[in-house]
């Protein structure tokens, strides 16, 4: 079985995802770091974001609000990602018991479930439980923003 960072690098379409990583230098965590929750947005999820470019994000028109710094640099691609780890390994199935998880960040992120689909925060999970040697991976439909 192989690792949470192994595992991303091998999907086609978590390839932006797999970017942000190697621009927040968190290759080695996802590597080695035990029992971690990553929920994934998969490279479609980031056409939401108008214009999206890892390298020179113009986020003008965001509906999200004041996000155009959220992909500049080390830090803030760092806490774009915290965002998406809980430092706890949780199966779609755990998932269904809890209201609200705490990623790395610290900033609760709800769930709810509507029509039977689990949402986190305002995204899907739309590959659950890929299992890895260190976690699980949950491939969602959307970014996950804070306070959304």
């Amino acid at each position: 079985m192989k690792n949470i960072q192994a595992t991303i690098k091998q999907i086609p379409y978590l390839k932006t995802l797999s970017s942000i990583i190697d621009k927040a230098e968190m290759n080695v965590f996802l590597e080695k770091e035990p029992e971690v929750t990553f929920f994934a947005p998969f490279d479609g999820a980031f056409d939401i974001i108008p214009y999206f470019n890892i390298e020179n994000p113009p986020f003008e028109s965001n509906p999200w609000g004041e996000t155009e710094e959220i992909l500049k640099g080390k830090d803030n691609a760092y806490n774009f990602l915290a965002y998406h780890l809980v430092p706890k390994k949780l199966t779609q199935n755990d998932l269904f018991i809890y209201e609200s998880v705490t990623p790395l960040n610290n900033e609760d992120i709800p769930i709810t479930i509507n029509d039977g689909s689990l949402l986190i925060s305002n995204a899907t999970i739309i590959i659950p439980d890929l299992l890895c040697s260190n976690g699980v991976i949950h491939i969602i439909n959307a970014v996950l923003f804070e306070g959304f």
